[in-house]
Parts: C-alpha cells; structure tokens; sequence
C-alpha cells in the first residue's frame, strides 16, 4: 500500500508542478508516558513504557500542496499514529474504574493522529519580501 502511495505522488508532481504530495515514512520511541484515568486520587500514575516498551513502532505522515494559482494555496496534512501492545503491571493499579492485579496481562493502546487542513493567501512579493497570510485547522484524535 505505501509502495503504491508513494508512486501516486510521484507521477501526481511530474504532471502538474501546481501539486506536490510527499509521504513520509519514520520509527517512533516513547521515553516518557505517563497515565492515569481518572486524574484523581480514584486512579493510579503509571508508565504506559512499562506496559507497551519503549518501541520503535512504524509511523506514516501524508502531505499534499496544492498551489490554486499564485495567490491561493492549500496544504493537507495526515499523520496517524496508535499502537496496541500486551503487557504487565508490576503492582496493584486503579485504571478507569477498573483494579489490575501485579502480573496480570494488560493491553495497553495509545493514539495521538494528527489532521490538519491549511488555507494560504500570498499578500505582497518584492525581490526580498513575500508576505503570506493563512489559517490552519487542526484535529487531533489523542
């Protein structure tokens, strides 16, 4: 599937300079993650890196410009990352109304996906200046 997204952008750049799609392909590690659900003294902080490890667990991050004309401009941005493990709590843990025992086998998931969607309007050009002005929406599922 990436194999075939990545030929997409490349033929989608050679037929129209206007458009540009760029996939990006990395490993992700987590140093420090701590939870607790609920925030209060009803649940217990622990390392979700204790549960899950520390990775690295594959990451995918999708961008596509599309310059309109030499004023208008929009930028789409697609980075999902989540991962499930198994794993095991070393002592006692209160988790979103639920008691673990020490040892017993947990899930543990995580997701932070990040979509954003971004609008350009180019202002004012001179030899050394060009202004532009935008906004960004952003969405984040985490």
């Amino acid at each position: 599937m990436l194999a075939a997204l990545a030929g997409l952008a490349t033929s989608a750049c050679a037929d129209d300079p206007a458009f540009s799609l760029q996939l990006d392909l990395g490993s992700t590690w987590q140093a420090r993650n701590k939870v607790q659900i609920p925030n209060d003294n009803q649940g217990d902080k622990f390392s979700l890196e204790d549960v899950a490890g520390s990775g690295p667990w594959a990451t995918v991050r999708a961008e596509g410009i599309w310059s309109i004309n030499d004023k208008h401009g929009v930028r789409i941005v697609l980075a999902p990352f989540s991962y499930n493990e198994k794993g095991t709590l070393e002592e006692e843990t209160r988790f979103a109304g639920a008691t673990y025992s020490p040892d017993s086998p947990v899930r543990a998931s995580y997701t932070f996906n990040t979509w954003r969607l971004g609008y350009r309007y180019h202002l004012y050009a001179e030899t050394n200046w060009d202004f532009w002005i935008g906004a960004t929406l952003l969405i984040r599922d985490a």
